[in-house]
C-alpha cells in the first residue's frame, strides 16, 4: 500500500498538481481461496490481492486556486504619495522597453561594446554621449510614430528588399537606413568667391521622413553650417 501511495505522489508531481487537488482513496482487497487436495498435490490456500482507487476532485480547493490565477504581487519602495497601484502596474509593463533601450546602448544602435577605453573619465564621457544619442534615437522614433497615429497612415519604403511593405511602427534604425545615400559636394569656385555646397536631392521616402520630423528648415541649414564650419565636414 505504501508503494502505491508513493506512485500516486510521483504522478501528481510530474503533472505539477498539489496533493489537495484530489481526494484519493486507496483500498486493498484480499481474497483467499482454498484449493482441495488432488492426487499428489496437497491442499493449499491461494491468496489474490488487488487494489482500487477512488478519485474525486476537491471543487472548493480548485475554485480557490482558479480565483488566484493571473494575480501578481508587486512590491516597491516608492512612497504611496508618489505612485498609485495603476501607475505602478503601468511602469512594470513598460519594463521591457527600458531593457530594450539598454540593449540598444550596449549592443545595437550606439554600440558601447566592445569598449577599448581604459581611463574612467573617458568611459564615463563615452557612456553619457551614447545616452544622449539614445535619447535622440528615441525622440525620432516617438515623433514619427505619433505623427503616423495622428494621421492614421503608414510609411513604406523603409524595409530593405521589400519597398512596398508598410508600417505604422517604424524604428529609428529603419528610418536611418532610409536616409542613406545623401551626398554632399563642395565646389570651390575661386579664391575670391569661395566655395559652394551642394547636397543630393531627397527621394520621396526621405522627404516624407523629414516632413514628419518637421525638420525641413534644419535640413536646409546643414549646408549653411558646412559653409561656415569647415571642421564639421569630417563628421
Amino acid at each position: 500500500m505504501s508503494d502505491l501511495h508513493g506512485r500516486i505522489a510521483k504522478v501528481l508531481q510530474q503533472l505539477q498538481l498539489e496533493q489537495q487537488t484530489f481526494e484519493i482513496n486507496c483500498q486493498e482487497h484480499v481474497q483467499t481461496k482454498k484449493i482441495q487436495r488432488h492426487k499428489t498435490r496437497p491442499q493449499r490456500t491461494e491468496t489474490t490481492i488487488h487494489f482500487s482507487l477512488t478519485i474525486k476532485r476537491d471543487e472548493a480547493f480548485v475554485k480557490n486556486k482558479r480565483r488566484k490565477l493571473g494575480w501578481r504581487v508587486y512590491a516597491t519602495n516608492v512612497p504611496l504619495q508618489m505612485v498609485d497601484a495603476k501607475e505602478l502596474i503601468r511602469c512594470y509593463r513598460n519594463e521591457y522597453r527600458i531593457e530594450h533601450l539598454f540593449n540598444y546602448v550596449i549592443n545595437r544602435d550606439t554600440g558601447l561594446l566592445p569598449l577599448y577605453l581604459k581611463k574612467e573619465k573617458r568611459v564615463k564621457g563615452l557612456i553619457r554621449l551614447l545616452f544622449v544619442a539614445m535619447r535622440l534615437s528615441i525622440a525620432v522614433q516617438s515623433t514619427i510614430r505619433n505623427r503616423l497615429d495622428v494621421e492614421q497612415t503608414t510609411i513604406s519604403g523603409i524595409y530593405p528588399g521589400n519597398k512596398g511593405r508598410k508600417t505604422n511602427r517604424p524604428t529609428t534604425p529603419m528610418l536611418l537606413r532610409a536616409m542613406k545615400g545623401i551626398s554632399v559636394v563642395f565646389i570651390k569656385k575661386s579664391e575670391n568667391t569661395g566655395e559652394n555646397v551642394m547636397t543630393s536631392e531627397l527621394n520621396d521616402v526621405q522627404q516624407h521622413i523629414v516632413h514628419m520630423l518637421q525638420a525641413t528648415r534644419q535640413y536646409d541649414r546643414i549646408r549653411e553650417l558646412l559653409k561656415t564650419c569647415p571642421n564639421l565636414r569630417e563628421t
